[in-house]
């Protein structure tokens, strides 16, 4: 099976890494033999300079949007894998939807199943394969967590039990804004026509902190297109305006059915600047208790390339480039997903979605 970070060999000064992508969401993976330890705060900081580095386009990897630490179960027991993501500016988070897709993927490769549990934190979270999304693009389907409107799981300071479509003048004079918990935090805005100026803008001034969102959230603005298919694009905090985001995805989709544009159960395609996916709903069937939303999240987990760091130089960013003859390079699934990539840009054209090239 195809596991390509288990057929790197490194010494115990050296860190082996996968970089994947959902959607063009470039996350590393890598193994970590104790992830609980990453709470401890000196190994917490070690890992942030490495991460740092590896995720900086000027440093040796050539950058990223974050890395998922692993930490596989012995075969054979009740133990479930572990994993802990980190932004690309070395700050937590709970989840990267598109990022766990990639390593539902590794572990299914290693274990040769069709099938995977991860634990990250308090969560659970399930994937499967899903066949392929085009030719030679393999695709999994992810189960996250219920989904959150409550101001404290977010965290939000206000006085409402929900904030659902209601303004934030000192935010925007004019948009509606739904926040809620995917675990991730997200503050969703649907709009008429998407203006990528005015989301950095308002993303910028919510990842430092306002008075409602003292910790930043993740700021995603949806547009429909056609029916059952959004435009999403959002800007998150810890790594900026980034070409796809998963829980933002899924965020978007579900504050979509929340104020009526598409019914839950619907599949619906999910188009941001880096691919597609698609989200639905299952659990609420016709109750409104959105307590019971089991969301899901489908699209590719591909794979870029697989290498070898000097821990020591990560640490310190003083790491030389890379040299391609050190790299194991996926050259196919690369090529075979820029066609998925290209077909969704000539989709978002066609529906007048203004994207920077």
């Amino acid at each position: 099976m195809n596991d390509p970070l288990s057929s790197l060999t490194t010494g115990p000064e050296e860190l082996a890494v996968l970089l994947a992508h959902g959607s063009l969401n470039a996350i590393f993976l890598a193994e970590h033999a104790d992830v609980a330890a990453l709470d401890d705060p000196a190994q917490g900081e070690s890992w942030q300079r490495q991460v740092r580095t590896l995720n900086d386009p000027a440093g040796p990897a050539g950058g990223g949007d974050g890395i998922y630490l692993i930490q596989d179960a012995p075969p054979g027991g009740s133990a479930l894998p572990l994993a802990q993501f980190f932004n690309a500016d070395g700050s937590s988070a709970s989840l990267c939807g598109n990022g766990m897709r990639a390593v539902m993927r590794l572990l299914m490769d290693r274990h040769g199943t069709d099938r995977a549990q991860v634990q990250v934190g308090h969560s659970t979270y399930l994937g499967r394969r899903a066949g392929e999304l085009a030719p030679e693009v393999p695709a999994v389907a992810l189960a996250l967590p219920p989904i959150s409107f409550s101001p404290a799981a977010i965290p939000m300071v206000t006085e409402r039990e929900e904030f659902i479509d209601q303004r934030l003048p000192g935010l925007h004079p004019t948009l509606r804004f739904t926040a809620l918990a995917v675990p991730n935090p997200h503050l969703i805005a649907l709009v008429e026509s998407y203006d990528e100026q005015l989301l950095v803008q308002l993303g910028q001034r919510l990842a430092s902190g306002v008075p409602e969102f003292p910790e930043g959230i993740n700021l995603s603005f949806v547009q429909p297109i056609a029916e059952d298919e959004l435009f999403v694009r959002t800007y998150e905090r810890g790594c900026g305006l980034t070409p796809s985001c998963g829980s933002g995805n899924v965020a978007s989709r579900s504050v979509a059915s929340r104020l009526g544009v598409v019914a839950p159960h619907r599949r619906v395609t999910l188009r941001n600047s880096g691919g597609i996916s698609a989200s639905w709903l299952d659990g609420l069937g016709d109750t409104s208790d959105w307590a019971k939303a089991q969301p899901y999240l489908e699209g590719n987990a591909t794979w870029t390339f697989a290498a070898r760091f000097d821990r020591s130089l990560l640490e310190t960013n003083t790491h030389p480039p890379m040299p391609l003859s050190q790299k194991q390079e996926f050259p196919a699934e690369t090529q075979a997903y820029h066609h998925v990539w290209q077909a969704n840009r000539e989709a978002l054209a066609a529906a007048g979605i203004d994207l920077p090239a």
